[in-house]
């Protein structure tokens, strides 16, 4: 299941029970909080043209897509930083689970 672990303050650390995308589990929960994560990232105005015209994050849906994959290997998610709501998250992942 995925977790929002609070460190403190305003720092929240995100994390997924297993792998999310091409060829990984993609459980549901943890597509969703990475499809979260991503909407908001890319909502910053410095991020917005890294994003381009191309992608749009529109719905999170727990469903991973061609189009997730594509965002995703141009930018890793554990490597994304999310300011939202005022404060910054720290994305985490533990490389995959447990195998189901």
């Amino acid at each position: 299941m995925a977790e929002i672990y609070k460190l403190g303050g305003s720092i929240d650390m995100y994390n997924v029970s297993y792998g999310v995308g091409e060829g990984m589990f993609n459980k549901m929960d943890d597509v969703m909080m990475v499809q979260w994560l991503l909407k908001h990232h890319f909502q910053r105005s410095d991020k917005k043209p890294k994003l381009g015209k191309i992608w749009a994050i529109d719905i999170v849906n727990g469903v991973w897509s061609k189009q997730l994959d594509e965002i995703s290997g141009d930018y890793p998610v554990s490597a994304v930083s999310v300011q939202a709501g005022g404060g910054s998250s720290i994305v985490s992942g533990n490389g995959g689970g447990p195998t189901p």
